[in-house]
């Protein structure tokens, strides 16, 4: 099953998403409930933005072992639905159970879609403040003092 899994990693970041899919299928035969299949499966869905379908892997996961990273993406899978309720949700529950940077980067950029722009503020300042060199979180931050129309602020920030 890790070789599967592994080899379908390796087919999933050379852009070959059948072939990913095909073998994370043959190991979920033999573990249906493993994890870290189910995570990568729902990458490979998410890359196809086949998001319903990501989400069913993702939930599957975080059933087995929820963490940071499965969580967050649910939460990636329903902003890019624009299910915004259901994607704090899902953030609330990773910040709250493990409080990393990405997540709090994640969670600013679902309040800036919603146009929450000083909540958006507050996370991509917490973010960077658990991570000073989370890029994302800097240019997300910056995006967001623009919207405010702080620029000079963003810019003194850079």
């Amino acid at each position: 099953m890790y070789e599967l899994n592994n080899k379908g990693v390796m087919f999933s970041k050379e852009g070959k998403l059948d072939e990913a899919i095909n073998l994370f299928n043959a190991a979920l035969v033999e573990d249906p409930n493993d994890p870290n299949v189910n995570y990568n499966m729902a990458l490979v869905y998410m890359k196809k933005e086949d998001f319903k379908k990501a989400i069913e892997y993702l939930e599957k996961s975080v059933e087995s072992q929820p963490c940071d990273d499965n969580l967050r993406e649910i939460a990636v899978c329903y902003i890019r639905l624009k299910d915004f309720k259901t994607a704090r949700k899902y953030l609330i529950q990773a910040v709250t159970d493990f409080g990393s940077s990405d997540t709090e980067n994640v969670l600013g950029v679902l309040f800036f879609q919603m146009a929450h722009f000083e909540e958006a503020m507050r996370h991509f300042e917490h973010a960077t403040k658990l991570n000073e060199l989370n890029k994302d979180a800097w240019f997300n931050l910056s995006d967001t003092l623009d919207q405010l129309g702080l620029e000079k602020e963003s810019k003194e920030g850079s």
